[in-house]
C-alpha cells in the first residue's frame, strides 16, 4: 500500500530536466504528508502538470470514493508472493480498466511513506532514492461527477506491485509501481496494454532505502517537515558508494521537447 506521499521540492525540477512547459502557479506547492482526499501536482498524457485529488471515483459510481491504490495484480496473487509472475488483473477490475487503458499519469515524489505489515504507520519509514531527487510513481486518473451539485473531480491512484528491496526491509509487502525514466513515454501514451504489462514489476535498481521517522506523522493532519528528519540508521547499508540527487536524462531529454 502506498498511502502517503511526499513532494518537499519544487516540480519546477522535473520541469527543467525533462523540458516541459513550466506551470508556474505550481512551482511552490509542498507537501510533507499527502494522503488520500489531499491535491497532489500529477503529470498527465499532455506531459502538464495538473493538480488532482489523492484517491479516484469511477466515473460510473453513484457516491463519491477514495480509491488511492490499484493492485496491478488485480484479484490475483492475494498472497503478495514476491515471486509473482502471473496475469495482470488491472486490466480487468471494473474500477480501472478504463483509466489503464487510456487515463494514465506520473505521480512525481521525493519519497513516500511506509510501515511494517502489521504496526503500518505507528512505526513509520521514509522511503526515498538515494541517487535521484523525484521518483516517478505510475498513475491512473479518472473524473467523477456528483450529479446533486455538478461538482467535477479528478482523483488518481497509484498502482501497486509486490514489495522491493527497501519496503521488504520495512516488513511490508506492497510497493509502488514506478516508472524509469526511459519508460515516462511508453507509460503516459501507450496504446496497447503488452506495452504497460512490463512495466508493473517491483523496482529492481538498488537505489532505494527507507530509514524511521517521528510516529507523530501518522496523523493525516501532520504537515511538518521537521517529522521527515531521521529517527535511526537507513535501514539497508552500503559500503563504498557515494550518494547524490540527480536525473538521468533517457527519453524526456533536454535535446528535443516531446
Amino acid at each position: 500500500m502506498c498511502g502517503r506521499i511526499i513532494i518537499k521540492k519544487s516540480i519546477k525540477i522535473v520541469e527543467e530536466q525533462l523540458n516541459l512547459e513550466p506551470q508556474q502557479n505550481l512551482h511552490d506547492f509542498r507537501g510533507y504528508n499527502i494522503g488520500p482526499g489531499a491535491m497532489a501536482p500529477v503529470l498527465n498524457a499532455n506531459k502538464k502538470f495538473e493538480m488532482m485529488r489523492f484517491g479516484l471515483t469511477p466515473f460510473w459510481s453513484k457516491k463519491n470514493m477514495l480509491l488511492f491504490n490499484a493492485r496491478s495484480e488485480g484479484d490475483f496473487n492475494k498472497e503478495n508472493d514476491p515471486t509473482y509472475s502471473g496475469n495482470k488483473g488491472i486490466f480487468q477490475k471494473p474500477s480501472f480498466r478504463k483509466p489503464i487503458r487510456s487515463q494514465r499519469c506520473l505521480v512525481f515524489v521525493n519519497g513516500f511513506l511506509e510501515g511494517p505489515e502489521k504496526e503500518k504507520l505507528s512505526k513509520p519509514f521514509y522511503v526515498f532514492d538515494e541517487k535521484n531527487e523525484f521518483m516517478a510513481l505510475a498513475g491512473i486518473w479518472d473524473q467523477w461527477v456528483d450529479k446533486e451539485s455538478g461538482e467535477e473531480i479528478k482523483g488518481f491512484s497509484i498502482l501497486t506491485t509486490v514489495s522491493n528491496k527497501a519496503t521488504a526491509a520495512i516488513g511490508h509487502h506492497r510497493s509502488p509501481v514506478r516508472i524509469p525514466e526511459s519508460q515516462y513515454y511508453t507509460w503516459l501514451k501507450a496504446e496497447h496494454l503488452n506495452e504497460l504489462s512490463p512495466l508493473l514489476e517491483p523496482w529492481a535498481p538498488d537505489t532505494m532505502n527507507a530509514y524511521p521517522v517521528n510516529p507523530e506523522i501518522k496523523s493525516p493532519r501532520s504537515d511538518d517537515p521537521d517529522l521527515l528528519i531521521p529517527q535511526g540508521d537507513a535501514l539497508i547499508k552500503r559500503k563504498g558508494i557515494e550518494f547524490v540527487t540527480e536525473f538521468d536524462t533517457l527519453g524526456f531529454g533536454r535535446k528535443k521537447k516531446l
